[in-house]
């Protein structure tokens, strides 16, 4: 487990060293080209944006970032609401729909709905955003009470579910690939269908030590599932609330607390790498506490459940 969470987080400093070099480019870049300033070699650049990173958490914590702060806490709930359904979401559609795929896949109507699914799948999720934004602004246009409420805030009928069942969606599907590749090598293609033929009830078919095989596989993808709902959070907040969310304003506080950025539409390119290293650390953090909980419950599950 401790190997795993090493490799996790070396992963993810990798990345954020990557783009730390990046960021030291541009700034030398940007100093040299545009202010007109001494050139710099690319190590001292290095290790001025370095420690920008790890000071601009520190920043927001000064007196002069209090108000930014409540401000980026009012936003947390809304947030958290996003993270939590599409996580909890993602795990309970994701293994009934793994669960379907084995056993309703011969159905010709199920065939239909699977479709449907794998249509959706394909859709980029913040162009299926952009659509429904568009649309329900159309909409907003021909009915002059504005039923759907779309101006000037930016917001549509039932607009927080549809965008948190949006942000759930490719984690689920996901999930569910897991499901059924899980169930279908544990108890064998050859044994489930002649188990179906013979009348076997489902239940039956779930044996306790492929319960055993099957949960600490889902738990272990906990930490992706994390990732993957996290990595669309920012945009999903900047195209919903117009760079209300929680994740953005914190990253933008980070860029304008000590990175040296105003706002994102000031020096856009800058802004962007900065931020993306600040959002790899927190993705780097909580990766790694989340193995940790994945590997204590799969451990725990095991004590439980010792099968053979």
């Amino acid at each position: 487990m401790g190997r795993s969470v090493f490799r996790t987080v070396r992963h993810w400093i990798f990345m954020v060293v990557l783009v730390l070099v990046i960021a030291s480019v541009g700034r030398d870049a940007q100093s040299t080209f545009i202010h007109g300033l001494p050139y710099q070699n690319i190590g001292h650049s290095f290790w001025n944006v370095l420690g920008a990173v790890f000071k601009a958490p520190y920043q927001l914590l000064t007196p002069a970032y209090y108000k930014f702060d409540i401000g980026m806490l009012s936003h947390a709930p809304i947030s958290l609401f996003y993270v939590a359904y599409a996580f909890v979401g993602s795990y309970v559609l994701g293994i009934l729909k793994g669960m379907a795929d084995v056993f309703w896949r011969r159905r010709i109507l199920y065939r239909g709905f699977q479709g449907l699914f794998w249509l959706l799948d394909a859709i980029p999720m913040f162009g299926l955003i952009v659509i429904l934004e568009c649309g329900t602004l159309y909409a907003a246009m021909a009915f002059p009470a504005d039923p759907f409420k779309m101006l000037p805030n930016q917001t549509f009928l039932f607009g927080d579910l549809i965008r948190a069942n949006l942000l759930m969606w490719a984690p689920m599907m996901y999930i569910s690939r897991i499901t059924g590749i899980s169930i279908a090598f544990e108890l064998g293609e050859e044994y489930l269908l002649t188990a179906r033929s013979k009348g076997i009830e489902r239940k039956r078919l779930f044996r306790p030590h492929v319960f055993a095989n099957i949960v600490p596989k889902l738990q272990n993808e906990v930490s992706t599932v994390f990732v993957m709902i996290m990595s669309s959070l920012v945009a999903l907040e900047y195209l919903s609330f117009q760079d209300q969310g929680f994740m953005f304003k914190l990253l933008a506080g980070m860029g304008q607390g000590e990175l040296g950025q105003t706002t994102l539409y000031i020096d856009q390119g800058p802004f962007f790498i900065q931020t993306v290293v600040g959002y790899l650390l927190i993705l780097a953090v909580f990766t790694g506490l989340f193995h940790l909980v994945a590997g204590a419950i799969k451990r725990h599950w095991r004590e439980e459940h010792s099968y053979e």
